[in-house]
């Protein structure tokens, strides 16, 4: 599905009475990860994706943050992105930290992990395709971002009322500069704070499976790809299911949802080297060692 703003105002709700799942008070860690590809903004004056402000996901009544509106997004800014958090005592009008920038037509993997630590207060750690970076606190900038983890002040508390959902939300939203047009996929909800290690291990994996460390620790998990109809299921142990709301169409693709690396490339596609290994290997003759040949045979028969 493409999600869009208005007029369409695409968008995926959990149920009110599953979305109490997704509150984890002010002591629990929690991480957040998503795929996401941007389509070409509205208004492209400054950019063809850039977009100021507009929420892709959260859990909360309206994007953007304030003391009355608990609750998180993931948000578009610019040419990157931002996480919004609002809510708890002594912490005003919440905070946004600042992911780092991210191309337009091509997935990319966005990651928060919320944990507290020994000195009683939370930490924020933002993830752009596995890449720790913050580029508006602790130094970071766009042109320079701190790979460092965002202390929270007071006491934060993201609870609400809220469903959980991807795609359209009112709030923060700048005219057709906030205007989404973007795919989602891949959303997951785990119960604990994702080591730095694991984050950057899986962010390019197009799926997950019991295989991953943090299997155990999922409380949501929407692939976003069923094809067709209005019910989008969540594979986590509360079956969160979503349903799609507003104007959608079920888009077909084929693109990958993490391209290899340039460096992977090569193992990937065959080489000059691998031409007589195969050649040998279609006429049935045996290679010798002593020929030296360590090209890699792609097509058995």
């Amino acid at each position: 599905v493409r999600y869009k703003g208005d007029p369409e105002r695409t968008q995926g709700l959990v149920s009110l009475d599953n979305s109490k799942n997704f509150n984890f008070g002010s002591n629990q860690d929690f991480s957040i990860s998503v795929k996401i590809k941007k389509g070409f903004t509205k208004n492209r004056s400054r950019g063809d994706y850039f977009y100021q402000w507009p929420s892709v996901l959260g859990k909360r009544e309206n994007s953007g943050r304030g003391a009355g509106n608990p609750g998180w997004d993931f948000s578009l800014f610019y040419q990157g992105w931002r996480f919004f958090a609002s809510g708890g005592p002594n912490w005003g009008d919440g905070t946004e930290i600042g992911g780092l920038d991210f191309s337009g037509d091509t997935w990319h993997d966005l990651t928060i992990v919320v944990e507290k630590k020994a000195d009683g207060f939370r930490y924020v750690r933002s993830y752009t395709d596995g890449v720790l970076g913050v580029t508006n606190r602790n130094g970071g900038s766009v042109s320079a971002p701190s790979a460092t983890e965002v202390k929270l002040d007071g006491q934060p508390n993201l609870d609400n009322a809220a469903p959980v959902r991807v795609g359209y939300s009112g709030g923060e939203i700048d005219g057709d500069y906030g205007n989404i047009n973007v795919n989602l996929a891949e959303f997951k909800i785990f119960k604990v704070a994702l080591p730095d290690a694991v984050v950057k291990q899986y962010a390019c994996d197009p799926t997950m499976d019991s295989s991953h460390p943090y299997y155990d620790y999922l409380v949501g998990y929407w692939h976003l790809n069923e094809g067709s109809g209005s019910l989008m299921k969540d594979l986590g142990p509360f079956e969160s299911n979503m349903t799609l709301q507003g104007t959608y169409v079920w888009d077909s693709f084929t693109d990958l949802l993490c391209s290899p690396s340039v460096t992977a490339l090569g193992t990937l596609v065959p080489k000059n080297s691998d031409l007589p290994a195969q050649i040998i290997s279609w006429f049935n003759i045996p290679r010798q060692e002593s020929w030296g040949l360590d090209g890699k045979v792609w097509i058995s028969k």
